[in-house]
């Protein structure tokens, strides 16, 4: 009699937790059997912006806006996080019916600011935690310190854990790879270490936000030999994409003399198989890559690099070629929004029928410019 109480016992007590774990996963946010896919364009803010900004995206053919967090905003102090901006940019985004797409700044230009966590600066254990720019000033993380990668690493965990779930949290993106310090006082730098940083972050992000798009910002990066289709075949076998900051029309009248961006070569061998999204920033409008037309723009982005994203930045004044509010917003939305918006092999649910994606990118043809696609 005592055999059979115990195990009714256990009956009652596995039949309890069994139901307890049911409830908890009834009040978890529903997990996407896709990762999140809205493609399209979006309006790219940082710094002083307000919500106001966002209400030009209401009712437009935007998907949504792209802005800029700071580490050192994100992490106040060494494990302890803060994502209430992130929180009340998203929460107001979603009331507008559009997504947030952030991206990580592990750097300033042009600043002597400090773009990291004090801690990372303080203790030794982190070399410094950023290395300055050279010439131009500003700093960026030394993510080929294992230490310092480490704490990003936790940061990229601790940002998926809040947010991958999140239906309007579309993206995340991480800056460019061209970095301009001194490689012979650099402690611990080297091409390959650094190259090597910049994969592992990118597989941690991908697992960190399995059904979020990923983008690593790629430009320039001369080694070692062979970097940047190493680094971008990476992100594709990862389940990440592929991107930059700037989209810089081939062969147009405004074209400044300065060569082509390196990575730009990559973008029609990944098309439909990853992500592609650049950033159209004000080197474009009248800066430093000259003054091109939307049209040039447009056709560049579309076309030319087959990107599934587009970020346009907001900016409004004499100093600029274009006004996001009367010229670029009007484009967009006589457009329809229009974009790659075919969901790339390496972001579709793997089937029995349909095997990974292949091991080396192939060319392929441009994919259907529609509007932007759904979840």
């Amino acid at each position: 009699m005592r055999r059979v109480a115990a195990w009714a016992g256990a009956a009652v007590l596995i039949g309890s937790c069994l139901a307890a774990a049911d409830r908890a996963a009834a009040a978890e946010p529903s997990v996407p059997a896709a990762p999140k896919w809205n493609p399209g364009h979006y309006m790219l803010v940082w710094g002083g912006y307000t919500h106001r900004h966002f209400d030009c995206l209401a009712g437009s053919a935007l998907q949504g806006a792209q802005v800029r967090y700071e580490w050192r905003d994100l992490e106040p102090r060494k494990g302890e996080y803060d994502f209430s901006k992130i929180e009340s940019d998203l929460a107001y985004l979603e009331k507008l019916g559009k997504r947030l797409f952030m991206q990580l700044m592990d750097r300033r230009f042009h600043s002597s600011g400090r773009p990291l966590p004090d801690y990372l600066y303080d203790d030794p254990a982190y070399g410094g935690g950023a290395e300055p720019f050279q010439g131009k000033g500003g700093s960026v993380a030394r993510v080929w310190d294992p230490a310092v990668r480490e704490r990003m690493t936790a940061l990229l965990r601790a940002l998926g854990r809040r947010f991958d779930r999140e239906p309007h949290f579309e993206g995340f993106a991480f800056e460019e790879s061209a970095i301009a310090v001194d490689r012979q006082k650099a402690r611990g730098f080297t091409p390959r270490a650094y190259l090597d940083g910049l994969k592992e972050l990118m597989r941690a992000a991908k697992e960190a936000f399995p059904h979020t798009t990923v983008i690593e910002y790629a430009n320039w990066m001369a080694s070692p030999p062979g970097a940047l289709k190493e680094l971008a075949e990476h992100c594709r076998q990862v389940g990440a994409g592929w991107g930059g900051p700037d989209v810089v029309p081939d062969g147009a009248a405004g074209r400044a003399p300065r060569t082509r961006i390196p990575a730009y070569d990559l973008y029609p061998l990944y098309a439909g198989k990853m992500p592609l999204g650049t950033a159209v920033q004000t080197p474009s409008f009248g800066g430093k890559e000259g003054r091109f037309t939307l049209d040039e723009l447009y056709a560049m982005g579309t076309q030319t690099l087959k990107l599934n994203y587009m970020f346009w930045i907001r900016v409004e004044g004499a100093n600029y070629s274009h006004s996001f509010t009367r010229d670029i917003l009007p484009f967009i939305n006589a457009r329809k929004g229009a974009i790659n918006a075919d969901r790339p092999e390496n972001l579709r649910p793997r089937t029995p029928d349909r095997p990974p994606a292949p091991a080396a990118p192939v060319a392929s043809n441009a994919p259907e410019t529609r509007p932007g696609g759904g979840p």
